[in-house]
């Protein structure tokens, strides 16, 4: 038998996913997107957030190899939306970034992301918004805390 936590946890689950639909950026028509794949788009969107990050680092959060971190990395060099640089501490490491092109188009997409988010949070009632403000924090907070326990942060 389901405990109430775990039914509880299952409908916020739920919801989640109803939330993220919602979200989901709407992208402008005359904006010449390139052909990404999930993989592709994940290491853009992580770039476009985090900053430059080591392709060891990217193969982690992917939970795939060197190698194929590699192989992902080659097509967005390709398509100028990543940028690809030696470490000038550690010559063997590989520091990757957006392109000029890659900020871009990312930002246009982050951009599309958040007025849509704005204009949802703008229309929950002024004595309710502290609430979606207090859950997100807890939510932060408590994935931040699962990451470290979990030793999965990751080096720039």
């Amino acid at each position: 038998m389901i405990s109430a936590r775990d039914k509880t946890v299952e409908d916020i689950l739920d919801l989640l996913n109803k939330v993220v639909i919602e979200l989901l950026p709407t992208v402008p028509r005359d904006l010449p997107l390139p052909d990404l794949t999930m993989k592709q788009f994940r290491i853009a969107m992580f770039l476009f957030i985090g900053g430059s990050m080591r392709m060891s680092c990217i193969a982690q959060i992917l939970g795939v190899s060197m190698a194929t971190t590699t192989g992902i990395v080659d097509r967005l060099v390709e398509q100028d939306i990543v940028q690809r640089e030696h470490d000038l501490e550690d010559r063997r490491a590989v520091i990757c970034q957006l392109s000029p092109h890659g900020r871009k188009i990312l930002g246009q997409i982050w951009q599309s992301f958040r007025n849509k988010t704005k204009g949802i949070f703008m229309a929950i009632p002024e004595d309710r918004i502290n609430l979606v403000s207090e859950a997100l924090m807890l939510l932060l907070e408590t994935s931040k805390t699962l990451k470290k326990d979990m030793g999965k942060e990751c080096s720039k």
